[in-house]
């Protein structure tokens, strides 16, 4: 492994310090909140699944500066944003004292939901279903989609769960979702638009 002395190369220091310290003050928020009582145990478990997912982005991005090679930039881009987004929300949401609203929750699944069915048109069937893909790319593709589908369905089971306990009925259940129709709404249309700008990308 090389490193060019470029504008590159400071850029690439840059995104270390920053992914090092948005560690730090993950990882001590979390400690935290545990130490007080106040840790969300389903909302770490999928912050930690996000690890892998993050330091794949940190080195993919190290790669295409150091390399100056850059056909997969605004791809892996789009993933990174999108993983970035759902994880501040997974760390607000990782506070018992934060309510788990509807909205919060769809946006994390809907990040997964997106994320897994990218990856599968992108690498995941041919690799890992098709057995066409090399070990690492096997592993690579395994470790990418497993927190892809934990945070698409555990949040979904918290709303859940948390309906069931309000609404004892049919009708009651029908309610609740008009109520919310307009964020689901807006959930399948924002995961269409995701689609559309992965395919184009």
């Amino acid at each position: 492994m090389y490193f060019n002395a470029t504008d590159n190369g400071c850029k690439m220091w840059i995104l270390t310090v920053l992914a090092v310290l948005s560690l730090y003050e993950s990882v001590k928020r979390l400690v935290r909140l545990a130490l007080l009582g106040r840790l969300r145990l389903i909302m770490a478990f999928l912050f930690l699944l996000s690890l892998f997912s993050h330091y794949y982005s940190w080195w993919g991005f190290i790669n295409y500066w150091n390399d100056e090679f850059y056909t997969q930039w605004y791809h892996q881009l789009f993933f990174t944003i999108t993983e970035l987004f759902s994880t501040v929300i997974i760390l607000y949401l990782a506070n018992m004292d934060n309510f788990v609203s509807l909205r919060a929750a769809l946006l994390v699944s809907g990040v997964g939901f997106l994320h897994s069915i990218a990856a599968s048109y992108d690498q995941f069937i041919v690799n890992v279903v098709q057995g066409k893909g090399q070990a690492h790319q096997v592993v690579r593709d395994v470790c990418l989609m497993v927190p892809d589908l934990f945070q698409f369905i555990l949040p979904l089971m918290m709303i859940f769960r948390a309906s069931l306990k309000k609404r004892h009925s049919i009708s009651g259940y029908a309610t609740a979702i008009g109520e919310h129709m307009s964020e689901l709404v807006a959930l399948a249309m924002l995961i269409f638009i995701g689609i559309i700008i992965i395919l184009l990308l």
